[in-house]
């Protein structure tokens, strides 16, 4: 496990994702072309969080799940399509005025989690879509944002083994042989593994720490003021609108695995907005649910022990 401590300092270049396969088709409401991707093949050997992300080794789906039309951000899943609605003269003209307004909000090359935001707006233009879909997109909008401060972390598999890996890095940092550049690489990596486990507090005493071995180089100050923005402004803006959908599911369903798996997440989101009595509850009816699985009672049993 300790490899796993020093593996690095900097997010790796984007991957290229082989398991992707794109076509470039007319755009459906605007004028050009749109990239219209299809998830070929995958795998999860990055692991995954306390949160049910997960990772795949050579590129996250999640970052291609979304498709857009450069002219007019005209947005959708890309393994669904556009709206059979297009045929629609009123609904075109509503889909304007929408789209004008995102421009207006988001500029003309948002990025793929403000894209992911265009397509549930879009989705719910005329109706409400069931909520684990609209939770689902939220939660990959938030996790896109994740991957920009983390990037890939292979084999770290779930909060349990973040937190001995934490407990590892500790009795590492002791060490008075460490010199500043293996401190730094120390450091950010427990942010990084702190941060996949849901550990918010031990994330920032890590990043502090972190700032505070000066100097920083450009690229360093460049990747600590990137990891702070999407940790601490993007992916909580978009675990709370996920979150607005899973307490609708929670209250609409009956007992049922899907409803076990929406406590489950909205648990550990609220555990990382530090509102640890409302996880505990989450996690709590995971635990009294018949219809949960054995993983997810193990994992929700471990989160109550530890907040």
């Amino acid at each position: 496990m300790r490899s796993l401590l020093f593996s690095g300092l900097f997010l790796s270049s984007l991957a290229n994702a082989t398991d992707v396969g794109v076509r470039e088709l007319p755009c459906p409401f605007g004028e050009g072309e749109v990239r219209v991707y299809a998830k070929l093949s995958t795998n999860r050997l990055g692991g995954w969080d306390s949160d049910l992300a997960s990772y795949s080794v050579g590129g996250q789906w999640r970052k291609y799940a979304i498709s857009t039309c450069p002219s007019s951000l005209y947005s959708f899943p890309s393994e669904s399509g556009p709206s059979p609605k297009l045929q629609n003269e009123d609904y075109r003209q509503r889909l304007h005025q929408l789209l004008e307004k995102a421009k207006g909000e988001f500029g003309e090359d948002p990025a793929i989690w403000d894209r992911y935001e265009i397509a549930v707006r879009i989705l719910s233009l005329d109706e409400e879509p069931e909520p684990t879909r609209l939770a689902r997109l939220y939660l990959n909008a938030a996790w896109t944002a994740r991957d920009v401060a983390v990037d890939v972390y292979k084999g770290l598999q779930g909060p349990e083994m973040a937190w001995s890996l934490l407990q590892e890095g500790q009795n590492e940092l002791k060490k008075s042989t460490l010199d500043s550049s293996t401190r730094k690489i120390l450091r950010h990596n427990l942010a990084r593994i702190a941060h996949r486990g849901g550990f918010i507090q031990q994330r920032d005493l890590h990043l502090e720490a972190f700032e505070k071995l000066t100097p920083l180089s450009t690229q360093e100050q460049q990747v600590l003021t990137r990891f702070r923005q999407m940790v601490i402004e993007v992916e909580p803006r978009f675990l709370a609108k996920a979150a607005v959908h899973l307490d609708r599911h929670i209250a609409q369903s009956a007992d049922s695995q899907s409803k076990s798996w929406a406590h489950l997440v909205r648990g550990d989101i609220a555990r990382r907005a530090g509102e640890t009595e409302k996880a505990k509850n989450h996690f709590a009816a995971v635990l009294a649910s018949q219809d949960s699985d054995d993983q997810m009672r193990q994992l929700a049993s471990w989160l109550i022990e530890h907040p």
